[in-house]
């Protein structure tokens, strides 16, 4: 706050020294005063009070006289006078303190939902202030006697643009130090005054390059629309992606706003140094300027003259009246005047000796030689001229002729004062940084130490020395020092840094320092700092690391560092990341940033609207890079799959990720699971070179450079660079072939002038290629060289088929073979150095000892030999034939394996390799076309098509990332990572084809457990979840039914029985059992135990469209697509009720069924599962659309097409509220169980809306959906909301405080629907036409930990069922509770041996496969379990005798565990109740099934007799003891009510019966 005293008042000078620095003639009164000290009031008041926000600012008007007041007569008296404030004042001050603090806050807490970045208020702050700074260093003489020319043409071109429609932007230009910023500066500063008839002008300025916000395209584009929306008061785009083409349209649309809604506004935006911009490519750099601006938008920007690419397209925009050139200083006259003025404003004059001697100087016949910039004069004064003193004597030759020499005069000074270490470290950092450095960072790179020589005195005296050659300026509200200008900088690295590895080690000190810093400053807030206090040591950190050639450094710490990349994202945008990742791309070839950049093409959108999406969409697109496969060894087809999809900087990445959302302490959507996959380009990059064509080409083992052949000379090209290093003759003749050792050490190359040249070559800090031996051993043309792994050995082979072996470190000749009759085209060393093998024009090919140079074996072909390649495994040869056959043979044997076939037929095969996966090989032909073949197989995999000449050259990558392919003068990278779909697809046949070698089953590698993510074959139809969010069922068009981990991701079990895709599914509340309904018309009860069916409803004539669980978990609703509605007892399948009611959206809530009907679906109707007809049903005057019914079951609320919601009582069906507010039709609507007056609805308007249900009135509009609002869900507590939409994403809503986002994910896929647990920890969902199925988890939801007890009205026991339902269920009545724990303790005799057999290693999956593998050698312990119902219908007469098993003994494991043990005896002592099970003569026939045994009979379930039931196989007795009870109660619970004698009569049997698990599943 800032107070406002009155000086004209007459006693202002009794409370403030007013007196006049300067004396004045006369009398002094109070109100008169310098003008020294008007300027300082001015200044103050420029500074401080116009700097404040205006509502910051009070006035106060504080009388003067008073009491206390002197009398006139007692002026002139030596006594003390006391002055006194009114009594009002100090009270009014601050009253008027606080509620301007009052304000601030309330202001700051209910700001809109958009808040503008921090970041761009700070950047424009900094450019700001940098350009006042320029203005303010032109002293007043420099200002008068300048050249105006150009800024009155400036204004000129502004003064008539702002009469016109439409003009182009101006363009400055000359060469570095002619003035283009200052002449930008004197434009901020005028160009108010120019413009005077609109209200005001705003200003936006920018220096390209001095700060990480405006050194890149997008992110330069990103601030100036953040920029203009915050100063012009228009609408933040909170949906506009932060991607160039979106940025673009953004920016050229709030143009369009200025030019209709502000037309008595100017803006004019100043960019400078244009021509700093960071780009990929120079289209991109300009391609967002607009070239037709309106009358009242002004753009001026500055280029430096070398610059021609920027140029170029300015000119093809721009008439070249726009352009403005500034030329150097034309004459020495003026030169002179130049330096004059400088000195004036300086305060500092010449002896006229010395004014002669810089006239004799700078006479014309010299002056014209040189380049005289403003710069260079400035620069001269005041460095060496300021310093001469008066009986100074200089000469002619004292005097610098350019900028170089003023520098260098300036730092031999210091180095003689100092000593040349320390100041070459300080310009040598100072000249590597971006944006400079603070003090205290100079201080801590240089002079921390205890030398004499580094201390702060030292330091005080080098900055005051250097102050002419550097500026000080603001990055992000911070100061800086750096060059003044980029000539000075180009001076002092010529000077210091010259050798490319003292640049290095400058590069490598200062990423270390940023590294400390970088992680300091997280360290310091526990990785919660402020982003933008750090973006720019991050910046600098990834940039001196890309310098010094630290690749590892480099996408450790950066790169691939999630601290890193959000402190990026967070502090500025996704964009600004992107822009980074593609300089590193154009400096470094890496698979794993290709991904990473890939990856956030892909999450522009999501990440523009929430920092913290990046995470997410690491964890979304990444993920199954870096899930490994376990294969075993023990079958060589599969043993041949590398798992190199590993790499360990993704790996590393997506583990970080997790650990910084565990950590995060904000709501986040963190998925379980991975459903997406990455879309990589096929092509990385296609290079044209500039020599006619490429004969052969080597890459480098880092795959950075490529080393090709053309005529006679070798090139050296950087792939990423997209440059040439280096050229040079390599042979007399034509280069013929060439080989680079594994360490990229040694270059052997092979010509046409019969010698064979050795290359030492060097990639320390530049290119070095030294001749090492020149080997004339053969005496023909040399065809191919290779050079062995241990780089010991060269092979060479001739057109007379001689092999030459030579000593790579003597150069001497260790053996010459002469076996074949015909040319040597082809030579090849295994990866063991143990053979080689040589191919030849006379259809032979030789394998010989590498030790002994004896041959092991020969193959014959039917044609002569032109390419091979030796798999890397070293169990493969591929040939190539003159008929263009390929042949895959065995390298040991010789036997022929495949002959690949369906490549261009009549093309010349020029080229062949294997992939490094040794499943894959490449052919190129001669019409320019790639083949990629399966080894295994022989398939044809893919073709690629980008060259359309020969191909010359094929290089796989290491771990196939890339694959590298010349022909012509093209080179093209592509992308050669086998997808994970088609690796999966791969290895499965090589499973089935080892399978079909060997039927022996294959034994498992291990028992350590495996993740199992056991996939759906056909899209996914249905989705449920439990209760408790830890299983999910899914049912599908592959007739599966799939139980779902949802803490790990993974397939629990697999569901098999229908015959039909599967339509419904549901989940019993209390978590034991699952139900699924089917095309086939049936409905099946699975146990969740084992995954055995439990019963099977068949009763339906039609498809199955719904199915639902009661609360109780005892009887089921299902629904057919005829409208049949039929209620059946879960454990038996039992009909309990029949009727026909509607089929639309039916849901059951309690006891309550709920469908919507009536003439064009404009009613809900519902009714009492007891009683059917008693139906009521509640309308709109449009199709209901959704509803939902509060918990206590008393309200329902439905939404309709008319916009409206409407609130019911179910019990009398009458409205008691309308909601009204939608401009849509509403599309879902939820309650909050334990708020029952909160509602939520989402519309196609795309908002959601909070409702107070009671009173009617909106808390909370939600905004932030970009289409149709789907689905809708409230926690238990209603403290937040989980919303999906159309535009495939989900968002976490507060709907308690503030109403605002708290989260988001996008799935990148249509969805259909969400399954949620009760207190939304998880949920799944169900995607359109997909077999994967998504889970995702709520991250420190605010109700994870609140329970809810099951809706009132579910019945408790057999008293509150109706009288025909009695007897169904338990006559005690006892509930099981919810809980997934009580499972442990229902352990049953089946159970102990499944238990026991998975901690061998072998789950039940694996025992079915066995089992259907060798049904004669592995049997249950309980007996065949082909002898179980698997639900089927039951029919014919003779079921029974076809059903009938062989009785064979139980086998049981040989060893249990000891308490296992004692409980196995408790089993078995279950049987003796049940005497008629064991009797071995009964009457095999099945009519009930526990959840090992479904229960089904032929007729009616009232006509059932007791026979039935006592007739079980003795197969299945075993079941019985412990399956029966063990599904319903504790173990406890059974030894004791299992007590009964085997003499008890039939009847009480039966009732055992059915209370046992049998006929009722709790």
């Amino acid at each position: 706050m800032n107070c406002w005293v009155n000086f004209n008042h007459s006693s202002v000078s009794r409370y403030f020294d007013v007196t006049p620095t300067t004396p004045v003639s006369g009398s002094i009164t109070p109100c008169e005063y310098s003008p020294s000290a008007l300027q300082g009031i001015n200044q103050l008041i420029d500074d401080v009070i116009c700097g404040i926000r205006r509502g910051n600012v009070h006035y106060f008007n504080i009388s003067w006289d008073g009491e206390s007041r002197p009398h006139e007569s007692e002026e002139l008296s030596t006594a003390p006078t006391i002055y006194t404030l009114p009594g009002d004042y100090i009270e009014k001050f601050g009253t008027t303190l606080l509620n301007s603090l009052k304000t601030s806050i309330e202001n700051q807490l209910n700001r809109t939902t958009f808040e503008y970045p921090a970041e761009v208020i700070c950047e424009s702050h900094s450019h700001l202030c940098n350009f006042k700074q320029i203005m303010s260093s032109i002293g007043v003489s420099q200002s008068i006697d300048s050249d105006c020319a150009p800024l009155l043409q400036i204004q000129k071109l502004i003064v008539s643009a702002n009469s016109a429609s439409r003009h182009a932007p101006i363009v400055v230009m000359g060469r570095e130090g002619v003035g283009k910023t200052t002449l930008l500066s004197q434009v901020f500063t005028y160009s108010a005054e120019w413009l005077v008839g609109g209200d005001e002008v705003i200003r936006i300025v920018r220096h390209i390059g001095q700060s990480p916000g405006s050194r890149y395209t997008s992110e330069l584009l990103r601030n100036l629309c953040l920029h203009i929306s915050l100063v012009f008061g228009f609408e933040a785009q909170t949906t506009v992606s932060y991607e160039l083409s979106a940025l673009s349209i953004w920016f050229q649309d709030l143009l369009k706003m200025i030019e209709t809604t502000a037309e008595n506004s100017d803006l004019i935006i100043l960019l400078d140094d244009m021509h700093l911009l960071c780009s990929s490519q120079t289209t991109s750099l300009l391609g967002w300027m607009p070239f037709n601006l309106p009358a009242n938008v002004h753009l001026i920007c500055s280029v430096a003259e070398t610059a021609e690419e920027v140029l170029s397209l300015l000119r093809s925009r721009i008439s070249a009246d726009n352009f403005i050139k500034l030329a150097p200083i034309s004459s020495a006259a003026s030169f002179v005047s130049t330096l004059q003025c400088k000195l004036r404003d300086e305060k500092h004059s010449l002896t006229v000796h010395q004014w002669a001697i810089i006239r004799e100087r700078f006479s014309n016949s010299w002056f014209n030689q040189i380049y005289s910039s403003p710069l260079y004069a400035n620069l001269l004064s005041s460095t060496l001229l300021s310093d001469w003193e008066s009986f100074y004597e200089p000469t002619i030759a004292s005097i610098p002729s350019d900028i170089s020499g003023v520098v260098a005069h300036t730092i031999s000074d210091l180095e003689e004062r100092f000593g040349s270490s320390l100041v070459r470290k300080i310009c040598s950092f100072l000249c590597c940084t971006r944006y400079g450095l603070r003090e205290a960072e100079i201080f801590d790179l240089v002079l921390n130490d205890d030398s004499a020589d580094a201390n702060a005195n030292t330091w005080l005296a080098i900055k005051e020395k250097l102050s002419p050659l550097w500026k000080r300026y603001y990055v992000l509200g911070r100061s800086y020092l750096n060059w003044r200008n980029q000539c000075i900088s180009d001076a002092l690295r010529h000077r210091y840094l010259k050798d490319p590895q003292k640049l290095q080690s400058i590069h490598q000190e200062l990423a270390n320092a940023f590294h400390s810093a970088f992680n300091e400053a997280l360290n310091e807030s526990n990785g919660v700092c402020k982003e933008t206090e750090v973006v720019r040591e991050a910046d600098e950190l990834w940039y001196h690391f890309l310098k010094c050639g630290d690749r590892h450094k480099l996408k450790e710490t950066a790169i691939l560092n999630i601290d890193f990349l959000m402190t990026i994202v967070k502090g500025n945008s996704i964009s600004y990341l992107r822009s980074i990742l593609d300089i590193v791309r154009s400096q470094i070839l890496d698979w794993e940033i290709e991904v990473l950049y890939n990856m956030t093409k892909q999450s522009v959108h999501v990440v523009s609207q929430d920092a913290n999406q990046l995470a997410i969409e690491i964890l979304l697109w990444l993920k199954p890079f870096t899930t490994n496969a376990s294969v075993s060894s023990d079958t060589p087809a599969i043993s041949q799959i590398k798992p190199n999809a590993v790499e360990s900087g993704l790996t590393q990445l997506v583990n970080d990720t997790y650990n910084w959302c565990n950590h995060l302490k904000t709501p986040i959507l963190i998925p379980s699971n991975s459903w997406l996959n990455l879309p990589m380009p096929p092509q990385v990059a296609m290079i044209t070179c500039t020599w006619s064509s490429i004969t052969r080409a080597v890459s480098t083992p880092d795959s950075q450079y490529l080393i090709a052949c053309e005529a006679k000379m070798i090139h050296f090209y950087n792939l990423p660079a997209k440059s040439i290093i280096k050229s040079f003759e390599g042979h007399r003749s034509t280069i013929t072939c060439l080989h680079l050792s594994d360490s990229g050490k040694w270059l052997a190359t092979g010509s046409e002038d019969t010698n064979v040249n050795l290359w030492e070559i060097g990639f320390d800090y530049e290119i070095s290629c030294k001749l090492k031996h020149r080997l004339n051993h053969h005496i023909a043309g040399v065809l191919c060289v290779v050079i062995t792994h241990s780089e010991d050995i060269i092979l060479s082979g001739s057109e007379i088929g001689a092999v030459c072996a030579v000593n790579v470190d003597s150069g001497t000749i260790v053996a010459r073979l002469e076996h074949h009759k015909g040319m040597i085209t082809c030579l090849g060393v295994n990866s063991g150095d143990d053979v080689f093998v040589t191919g030849s024009t006379d259809c032979s090919v030789a394998v010989w000892s590498l030790e002994t140079f004896c041959i092991l074996n020969e193959i014959t072909l039917n044609k002569p030999i032109l390419h091979m390649d030796i798999s890397l495994d070293s169990t493969f040869l591929l040939l190539a034939c003159e008929d263009n056959s390929v042949h895959v043979r065995a390298l040991t044997t010789g036997t022929d394996v495949h002959c690949l076939k369906g490549h261009s037929i009549g093309a010349v095969i020029s080229y062949l390799r294997f992939a490094e996966d040794n499943c894959r090989c490449i052919l190129g032909c001669g019409d320019g076309k790639l083949h990629i073949y399966d080894i295994h197989s022989a398939r044809l995999i893919q073709t690629l098509a980008a060259h359309t000449e020969m191909i010359t050259a094929i290089l796989p990558q290491p771990n196939d990332r890339f694959l590298f392919t010349c022909g012509g003068n093209k080179i093209v990278v592509w992308n050669f990572m086998l997808r994970k779909v088609d690796r999966d697809a791969m290895a499965a046949a090589a499973e089935v084809s080892a399978q079909k070698e060997n039927e022996k089953p294959r034994s498992r590698p291990s028992s350590r457990k495996k993740k199992k993510v056991d996939n759906h074959r056909e899209p996914i139809t249905c989705v449920a979840v439990s209760r408790d969010g830890c299983l999910a069922v899914t049912g599908s068009r592959d007739c599966l039914v799939k139980i779902w981990q949802l803490s790990t991701g993974e397939t629990h079990t697999t569901l098999e029985g229908h015959t039909g895709a599967v339509t419904c599914v549901d989940f019993a509340p209390n978590g034991l059992f699952a139900v699924s309904g089917s095309e086939d018309k049936s409905l099946r009860v699975w146990g969740l135990t084992l995954g055995l069916i439990v019963s099977t409803f068949i009763e339906h004539q039609n498809s199955i469209v719904t199915v639902k669980v009661t609360a109780d978990s005892r009887r089921i609703l299902s629904v057919d697509s005829m409208g049949v509605h039929m209620v059946w007892q879960a454990d038996n399948g039992s009909q309990l009720v029949v009727t026909t009611k509607p089929i639309n959206n039916v849901t059951l809530h309690g006891n309550t069924v709920f469908a919507v009907s009536g003439k064009n679906d404009n009613s809900v109707r519902f009714w009492s599962s007891f009683d059917c007809d008693n139906e009521k049903s509640v309308s709109h005057s449009e199709p209901i659309t959704c509803y939902t019914c509060a918990y206590d079951g008393q309200t329902i609320i439905t939404g309709s097409q008319d916009m409206s919601l409407k609130v019911w009582e179910v019990t009398s069906a009458k409205l008691t509220q309308v909601l009204v507010g939608h401009e849509g039709s509403i599309s879902c609507v939820a309650t909050a169980p334990l708020n029952a007056s909160l509602v939520i609805s989402g519309s196609q308007d795309c908002n959601l809306i909070v409702w107070d249900m009671t009173t009617g009135s909106e808390q909370f509009t939600l905004s932030g959906h970009n289409a149709n609002v789907m689905q809708v869900k409230l926690t238990l507590d209603g403290s937040s909301a989980v919303s999906a939409s159309e535009d495939n994403t989900l968002q976490v809503w507060d709907t308690k405080a503030s109403g605002c986002r708290l989260a988001i994910i996008d799935m990148h896929h249509n969805f259909l629907s969400l399954s949620f647990s009760l207190n939304l920890n998880a949920f799944v969902i169900h995607l359109a036409n997909n077999q994967l199925l998504p889970i995702v988890r709520y991250h420190n939801n605010p109700g994870k930990d609140l329970i809810l007890d099951l809706p009132p009205g579910t019945p408790a026991g057999e008293d509150k069922l109706p009288a025909a339902w009695r007897g169904i269920v338990p006559r005690d009545g006892r509930q099981r509770a919810l809980l997934r724990g009580n499972l442990k303790r229902e352990q049953s005799f089946d159970s102990f041996y499944w238990d026991h057999l998975l901690h061998r290693g072998q789950s039940v999956d694996d025992f079915r496969k066995i089992a259907s593998l060798c049904p004669q050698q592995v049997q249950s312990p309980m007996g065949s379990r082909d002898n179980i119902w698997d639900g089927s219908p039951i029919s014919g007469a003779g079921f029974a005798a076809d059903r009938t098993p062989t009785i064979r003994p139980a086998r049981m494991i040989s060893k249990l565990i000891g308490p296992k043990q004692k409980m196995l005896k408790k089993q078995q002592s279950m049987f003796a109740c049940f005497s008629e099970f064991t009797n071995p003569g009964a009457n095999p026939i099945i009519k009930a099934q526990s959840p090992l045994i479904s229960s089904q009979v032929t007729t009616e379930s009232s006509n059932a007799k007791l026979p039935t039931i006592k007739c079980l196989p003795p197969s299945v007795r075993p079941f019985l003891g412990q399956g029966l009870q063990g599904r319903s109660r504790s173990m406890e619970e059974t030894d004791a009510n299992n007590s009964v004698s085997k003499e008890s009569n039939p009847n009480e049997n039966l009732i055992n019966v059915k209370e046992s698990g049998v006929c009722i599943v709790m």
